[in-house]
């Protein structure tokens, strides 16, 4: 054997020796990372989201009405002309109560009738030129320069028509606010202003008893614009149960000092016989009702970062983040949005042990009651 053979043995014997070293360290660096993959699997427990309807509550104290009863007044100001009734009259719904007269406005309607009128009159003129002008044209008799011009004066004078049916039309509804009456059956409970006082818009001319238990709150304005508004679910929260009711009237104009607002609310019509009138009763006025919401347990939610998430598991036991955004918390539950769906297996216990891609041992899936 010469010493180039002799070479050629020692290299290939070289090879299968680093080969053999290679294999061994590859086997030996995966079931040391099967072992560490093992070993640093943190036990959480997961649920999924409960799909619920929910909505916010706005406290506030209500007042008990003997009665559904309140004020009654014009929506404008003027002289208190007439009145129609007398205290403990029983009426019907819009029974003319009383009538105020207000001479500006009979002047304008005036005036408006006036300028109806006349461009009644002109839109009428125009109507019949344009008619006559249109025949003449097709027969060759007039130009086109004549029968525009008398199109665009038919034109002009259909415009002031309709403004000034509108003009008179507004101040007709204007005038109907001159008359006072019954929002429904009931009772005047008491006459407050005398015929011939000056009255302003909204002043109180009647006491009026509508013969139902009635409950108020004085409302901040603010809250109002949250979403209270007339046919609003209101819980009126008694001893023993609760009461669900509707918003039915809510005065127009914000009160001092502290800008509240009157809502009234109705409820069944024997709710609330048993209370005095002037007792108070805690309300609570449903706002930014959602439904088919998303709800997870509060202990769920990882507040660590700039942006509120949650954790869901994947097909690979491996720890998913994801934003979401907060809404309603009902108990221990929360309302949440984002990329999320009923089916998701989401991190409920252990969520502050976790890192995103962080694989996960499930030690149990618990069922929400919520």
């Amino acid at each position: 054997m010469n010493k180039k053979d002799i070479l050629i043995i020692f290299l290939i014997a070289l090879l299968g020796t680093t080969a053999v070293l290679w294999v061994t360290a590859d086997n030996s660096n995966a079931v040391q990372q099967s072992d560490d993959d093992q070993r640093t699997a943190i036990a959480v427990e997961i649920t999924q989201p409960t799909v619920k309807t929910v909505a916010d509550h706005l406290p506030y104290l209500g007042t008990v009405a003997g009665t559904k009863d309140g004020n009654l007044s014009f929506r404008i100001g003027g002289m208190l002309d007439q009145i129609h009734v007398k205290e403990g009259d029983k009426v019907q719904e819009n029974q003319l109560l009383a009538t105020i007269s207000v001479p500006e406005l009979d002047a304008q309607i005036r005036r408006a009738q006036s300028e109806f009128n006349k461009a009644k009159s002109s839109k009428t003129f125009w109507e019949r030129e344009v008619s006559i002008d249109s025949a003449l044209y097709k027969d060759g008799a007039i130009s086109q320069t004549v029968f525009n011009k008398t199109s665009f004066n038919y034109e002009q004078a259909l415009s002031s028509f309709y403004s000034a049916k509108a003009a008179l039309e507004e101040i007709r509804e204007r005038q109907k606010q001159t008359k006072l009456c019954a929002p429904a059956e009931g009772t005047i409970g008491s006459i407050l202003i005398r015929e011939g006082s000056n009255i302003g818009p909204n002043q109180p001319v009647f006491f009026f008893n509508q013969g139902e238990p009635t409950v108020y709150a004085d409302v901040l304005e603010q809250d109002i614009r949250k979403g209270i508004k007339v046919g609003s679910f209101v819980t009126a929260e008694l001893k023993n149960e609760r009461i669900r009711g509707k918003v039915e009237r809510i005065d127009s104009h914000a009160k001092p000092p502290f800008r509240s607002i009157r809502v009234f609310t109705t409820f069944p019509d024997s709710a609330f016989y048993n209370r005095p009138s002037g007792s108070g009763i805690t309300l609570r006025f449903e706002i930014n009702k959602q439904k088919n919401a998303l709800l997870v347990p509060v202990s769920s939610i990882d507040l660590r970062s700039d942006q509120p998430r949650l954790f869901k598991i994947d097909d690979q036991m491996q720890a998913r983040a994801f934003s979401v955004e907060l809404g309603v918390q009902r108990g221990e539950f929360r309302q949440v949005e984002g990329d999320i769906s009923p089916t998701d297996k989401i991190i409920s216990s252990g969520v502050n042990n976790v890192e995103p891609g962080d694989r996960v041992d499930i030690t149990r899936n618990i069922t929400s009651s919520q």
